[in-house]
């Protein structure tokens, strides 16, 4: 996992210039946990009215401008099918790797 963490790290950021230091998002999976990050997930959908430990069993997520899978892959991580599109080639691979480790079902597709 050290080497999913560093690759986050190098994509961080905004596309043309990412900050390398920390991830961007949390993630909150009990075989990955990140929560020392540029955003906190949780906080983030806290925002929506979307309470820590929802359950999204049979639910459907289409995640529009994925980043690094920080909320898409929390949304899986809650049971739900996800589905993201990302610009950036190397942030989709690296979300579908994260995603093949975690076994979720999450897919990422790169789009414009």
């Amino acid at each position: 996992m050290k080497e999913i963490i560093e690759k986050l790290k190098s994509l961080s950021g905004p596309v043309a210039e990412p900050t390398k230091t920390i991830p961007y998002s949390t993630y909150h999976f009990e075989e990955f946990k990140i929560t020392d990050a540029q955003r906190n997930t949780l906080d983030r959908l806290k925002m929506f009215g979307i309470e820590e430990e929802e359950n999204f069993e049979g639910k459907k997520v289409i995640d529009l401008g994925s980043n690094l899978g920080g909320i898409s892959l929390e949304f899986a991580r809650r049971k739900a099918n996800v589905i993201g599109y990302e610009i950036n080639k190397q942030r989709v691979d690296l979300c579908n790797e994260i995603s093949k480790i975690l076994k979720v079902q999450a897919k990422y597709i790169q789009s414009n």
